[in-house]
Formats: C-alpha cells, structure tokens, sequence
C-alpha cells in the first residue's frame, strides 16, 4: 500500500496523550487510500490500449493542478517559506527558532521527496505489470519502506527504537521474503525477479519521500509549503510523459483512473506533511 500507516506513525507527534491517536487516525485513512491508489494504478495495466506515459502523466498532472491551485489560494503567492511566515500571527513562543529560516536543503529535499513519490508510482506502475499474477506479494515488499525509515531516523537523527519496536521491523522484513516467494518451497511460483527489483524501487523511493518530509520540517520550511513545492513538481515533470503519450488509444478510464489517482496523491500529500 505505498506509505505504510506504521511509517506514518513513526513520524508523528510524540505526545502520547494527543499525538499518537491522532497519529492512527490518519495513518488509517492514508492506509485505505493508498491502498485504493495503487490497486486503481495496477489496474490501469488491463485496460485496453493503456500507455504508460499518459498513464503517469495523467497522474502527476493533476497532481500538479491541486499545487497550482495551492499556491494560487496561498496569501504569500510563492512556493518556498517558512513556518512563521506562513503563520505570522502565531505567538513566537509557539514556533521553533529554526521556523523563520529555509535552507537551501530543505528545498532540495522537498523538491526530492515529491520527486521520489513520482517515481515510486511509476516503479510501481512497472512492478505490476512485469508480474500481473503477483500483485499482492510486490504490494508488500512496497509497503517494506517502514524498515527504510525506521534505520535511517535511528542512525540520522538518534530516534531509537525498543526491543518490540525492532521485533516488529524484524517481522515486516520476515513477511516481506515470504511475501515476495524467495524462498518458495511449497512448490508455488516465484515472483518475477524483474517485477521484485521494481518494487524494490519503489519501497526506497516511498521511502526517501517519506524521510525528506523529515529532513525539509528540520529545515525550517513550512507544511503548506511543502505541499505545495511537492506537488508542483511533479506537474512540472508530467508535461514530457503527456507530449510523448499515445492518445489515439485512450478510453474513458484511461483518463479517469490516472486523473483520479492524481487527485488523492494530493490529497495524500499533506497527510505525509502532518507527521513531521
């Protein structure tokens, strides 16, 4: 399901009493997205005459017209600024010293992670097709980007986890071997090794989205701003997959369901961005 609602969870509010309920909640609902996304991004491979970049295109087009949108509505009208900034009103006290400044590295993470979730949809988009039969196991090793995150915010920024806490890590890896069928001995068939390395892609890529939303928060940039630089990017990027798609073989859901799908990746967006 992409971004596991676990990773989300990790990077959330740490206020046991507020934070973490709140935490689960959205966690839940981006897991229920995430899931209809990437079965309507695997579903577009079945479909009669589907073209792989008007497929993506599509999808990161709309994405890019909900950031447009953003920042059009936005009262700063540009796409970089901070927290305070973007919130003069809020008492100083209540707003981190780092808050007023953004570095030069939270915009280059910023502009990476909404990069990264780009490329995560189209190597999931890959991964499903190489394989069709074996959605549900690629589906999982996707999902693995927990382990990702969990590793590089304990050894980046000291955020250890408990005993149980690596058990569980260790069980996601565990569910994901057997998942992905390496070690098949119950006479099955394997994944494809092509659909496996996809997907594999696609796990460090939702990853690396995930952890730059991280990096950008330390780096002083503003949430709204982060949605709106992460989306519009990848408009930015839909406009050589659309000029280079076939559009004699399009049909009404080739263009709904990628449409549909860039829409709630925006809507997804700030739901990554409310766990920093």
């Amino acid at each position: 399901m992409g971004m596991t609602s676990s990773v989300m969870v990790s990077l959330a509010p740490q206020n046991p009493s507020s934070g973490l309920p709140v935490a689960i909640l959205w966690s839940t609902i981006a897991c229920f997205l995430f899931g209809v996304q990437n079965y309507a991004i695997a579903y577009t491979n079945s479909l009669p005459g589907d073209d792989f970049c008007r497929t993506v295109g599509l999808l990161w087009f709309f994405t890019g017209v909900c950031g447009l949108g953003a920042l059009a509505r936005h009262p700063l009208h540009r796409i970089f600024f901070s927290e305070a900034e973007a919130k003069p009103g809020l008492a100083e006290s209540l707003i981190a010293p780092e808050a007023g400044t953004v570095t030069l590295l939270s915009k280059t993470a910023t502009l990476g992670g909404g990069l990264a979730i780009g490329m995560a949809q189209l190597f999931m988009k890959l991964s499903f097709g190489a394989d069709p039969d074996a959605e549900g196991p690629l589906a999982s090793v996707i999902c693995a980007d927990v382990i990702l995150v969990s590793v590089l915010c304990h050894f980046v920024y000291h955020e250890y986890l408990n005993a149980a806490q690596w058990g569980s890590v260790a069980l996601v890896f565990a569910g994901l071997i057997t998942m992905a069928g390496v070690f098949d001995g119950g006479g099955g068939t394997s994944v494809s090794p092509v659909a496996f390395s996809l997907a594999f892609a696609a796990m460090i890529s939702f990853g690396a989205s995930i952890f730059s939303v991280r990096v950008a928060a330390v780096g002083g940039i503003a949430a709204s701003s982060g949605f709106i630089a992460r989306t519009l990017i990848l408009g930015a990027f839909s406009v050589p997959l659309l000029i280079a798609a076939r559009w004699d073989s399009s049909s009404v859901l080739g263009i709904l369901i990628p449409s549909s799908c860039g829409f709630m990746q925006a809507l997804l967006t700030p739901m990554q961005l409310a766990f920093r």
